[in-house]
């Protein structure tokens, strides 16, 4: 028997070799502290890499908002210069560039040109626009006054002159027109060359402007001619009459007028050069015979009405010199007594005497009726009444103890008494400009009011931009002291809606400041207030001034905010507000439930406003119950509101309210700003009209709640929510 011994193992299965075999996963192996230290490192590389993508968008989009503020800016003061614009923009861009991180230079350098490029188009854009539309108006004047000068040329030219005229003057003048109205056509974008004619069309019209022109100095001349004739047989008596009652004898010019219309009948007709006017006298080479019947129908009307006018005029000669005569004489008159510079009855500048007036008529009127002399010395017996009256009442119109209209009611007493019957508004007006012209000569030297200067100053230098004139203060003074409105001024209220918003915000919000202080003070509303699309605009945008100027915090309602919320009022074609603010009114209101047996709406199916005033009136009812800082909250609110000090503090402290009662008194007091602060926090929460739906509503109604409130609070009012 062989013996059992130890020897060398030569086939074997190991742990793994089963397991690999058996498809169980192989173990972890190695250092378990190395294998988590690895992993760790790991997290850290990806960390640090997101890190580093958020801080390279972070330096992006804060060039973002510098870029497109700084460029922006740029464009708007280069609206009409391409050329200073990209100076500007360059010069920033290359700036930029230069100091941004190696890495981003480049990205840089494409973002910003994609901002500046667009820009500069678009200048350059408006800049051909408006330079078109200028070069289209100032076509229109210069042909217009060349085609004028020219057809008074003919009409001072004897007709035997024409050829010589045409050749050397109108001719070359007339292809000069031409060729600058073709280029400037063609250099006009489309749109602005609706209402042009074709330059071959607008050649036509011309040519047609000076032939009418040469008929009629034709037509002048044969009827001078005749005229003078007939005044040579007048003074012969081979003609005896007048052009009136008829004449025993031969007309020239009644003769010459029937040849005119047979022989216009017949170019109407034929043309020339077929009987009629075929004399080469009479038409010449530069005749222009490109017409057809309409138009030479047309020719013949406005020939034959130019002849019968000369021929009315000479036979009405010394009926229509008296006329003229006596219609001066009127006119002058009505100058004289309508209380300008330099009028008799200009109350600065007045005759003393009676006797001082008689002259003048008896040295200037010649002629004037008892009625015409009684009209000018009523006129300035009324400026001395009105320039009495102001001086006798001066102090107790600037007082109060006497009204406007008591002393426009003793100037009416005192012209009744000297005979003269005078309308209420003609006294209100007469001394309205003479208070007027009183402030005005303390601030401009000069005591005449101009109403054309009724406005404000839009200016190049800042400080005078949007200030009313001297003009515009003297008249809303006399409305909240004196309490009466100058049509002047009534009529620059109602027309406030045509002021362009744009191109004139500050004259906005000054005169929506004169409106607000006018409304104040005097309690003025305009009797058409309602079709006055601007009254109440400015009034809530005045509102909306004072207490955004009081507001220590900033407001959601920022001036450019605040224009658009006023043009949406008196222009809302262009802004879509109202619609986005209809459009959350309609969201809030709407069924959320996709059920038909169901029913769920926003905030209790409550409109914007029912929601503001629940709202508001929860805040209060709060407040008043939990008597969270009620009394300083009032004291602030009352104080504000009656323009009481605080050194009035004890008389402050019994306006105070203690009764539910009275709450309904602030709620409506409180409502207004309210409404305005909540409107403008949740209409800027949604960046375009899609993005006002139901769902969206809820949260960003409170939002904006929470908004006013803060405002509100930072003013002084103590609101908790």
């Amino acid at each position: 028997m062989a013996e059992l011994s130890v020897g060398k193992r030569e086939v074997f299965t190991t742990a793994s070799s089963l397991a690999n075999r058996m498809g169980v996963v192989k173990g972890q192996t190695g250092d378990p502290v190395a294998l988590a230290s690895s992993q760790l490192g790991q997290t850290l590389d990806a960390l640090a890499k997101q890190k580093a993508v958020q801080k390279e968008e972070e330096w992006k989009n804060n060039l973002k908002v510098k870029a497109l503020e700084n460029i922006s800016k740029f464009a708007n003061d280069n609206r009409y210069d391409p050329a200073n614009f990209m100076n500007q923009a360059t010069a920033y861009s290359d700036s930029v560039i230069e100091n941004a991180p190696k890495a981003f230079k480049s990205w840089s350098k494409g973002y910003l040109a994609q901002i500046i490029t667009p820009k500069s188009n678009q200048i350059i854009e408006a800049t051909w626009m408006r330079d078109s539309v200028e070069s289209k108006k100032n076509l229109g004047i210069t042909n217009n006054q060349e085609l004028n000068d020219m057809l008074d040329l003919l009409n001072n030219t004897p007709s035997l002159e024409h050829t010589a005229l045409y050749g050397d003057n109108l001719m070359p003048r007339l292809s000069e027109m031409n060729k600058s109205y073709e280029k400037i056509y063609n250099s006009l974008p489309t749109s602005l060359r609706d209402d042009m004619l074709p330059p071959e069309e607008q050649l036509e019209q011309w040519k047609v402007a000076l032939e009418e022109g040469r008929m009629k100095s034709i037509i002048t001349d044969l009827l001078t001619q005749a005229i003078e004739v007939d005044k040579q047989r007048i003074a012969s008596g081979e003609l005896v009459g007048n052009e009136i009652d008829g004449w025993s004898g031969e007309s020239a010019v009644t003769e010459t007028l029937k040849m005119i219309k047979e022989n216009m009948l017949i170019y109407e007709e034929k043309g020339f050069g077929d009987g009629g006017f075929g004399d080469n006298a009479i038409t010449g080479p530069f005749t222009y015979t490109n017409l057809d019947n309409n138009q030479r129908s047309e020719l013949k009307k406005n020939i034959e009405s130019h002849a019968d006018s000369i021929v009315n005029d000479h036979k009405v000669e010394s009926q229509a010199l008296s006329h003229v005569e006596e219609s001066a004489l009127a006119e002058k008159i009505n100058l004289m007594t309508s209380g300008g510079p330099g009028s008799l009855n200009d109350t600065f500048l007045l005759f003393e005497s009676e006797e001082h007036i008689n002259k003048y008529i008896a040295e200037n009127f010649v002629g004037a009726s008892e009625t015409q002399i009684k009209q000018i010395k009523d006129s300035w017996r009324v400026a001395h009444i009105v320039k009495k009256s102001f001086t006798n009442s001066f102090y107790e119109l600037k007082s109060g103890s006497k009204s406007f209209g008591q002393a426009v009611d003793n100037i009416i007493r005192e012209a009744a008494i000297m005979g003269i019957t005078l309308d209420e508004k003609d006294a209100q007006l007469q001394l309205a400009d003479h208070i007027i012209g009183f402030q005005l000569q303390g601030s401009t030297g000069s005591p005449y009011f101009d109403v054309n200067k009724v406005g404000f100053i839009v200016s190049d230098k800042a400080e005078e931009n949007g200030q009313p004139t001297p003009e515009l203060i003297a008249l809303s003074n006399m409305a909240q002291q004196l309490g009466f409105l100058h049509p002047a001024f009534e009529s620059l209220l109602t027309n406030a809606h045509q002021i362009n918003i744009d191109q004139n915000p500050e004259v906005i919000f000054s005169l929506a400041n004169t409106v607000g202080y006018l409304n104040t003070r005097s309690g003025y509303i305009p009797k058409n207030a309602e079709e006055s699309r601007a009254w109440n605009a400015l009034i809530q945008l005045n509102e909306n001034l004072q207490f955004l100027q009081s507001a220590a915090g900033g407001s959601v309602m920022t001036k450019p905010k605040l224009l658009e919320r006023y043009e949406a009022h008196v222009n809302p074609d262009a802004t879509t507000l109202d619609e986005k603010l209809d459009k959350i009114n309609r969201a809030m209101q709407s069924d959320t439930i996709w059920n038909e047996y169901k029913e769920d709406t926003v905030l209790e199916g409550k409109g914007l406003e029912q929601a503001i005033k629940a709202e508001l009136r929860s805040i209060i009812e709060t407040a008043a119950r939990d008597k969270l800082a009620w009394n300083n909250f009032g004291l602030t609110y009352i104080r504000d509101m009656l323009g009481i000090s605080d050194e009035d503090a004890a008389e402050i402290r019994e306006l105070v309210p203690h009764e539910w009662e009275d709450l309904n008194f602030f709620l409506e007091d409180m409502m207004p700003m309210f409404t305005e602060l909540v409107t403008y926090h949740l209409e800027a929460s949604f960046a375009t009209l899609g993005d006002i739906r139901p769902s969206k509503i809820k949260d960003n109604f409170n939002l904006a709640v929470k908004g006013a409130i803060k405002e509100m609070g930072n003013q002084g009012y103590m609101l908790t929510k």
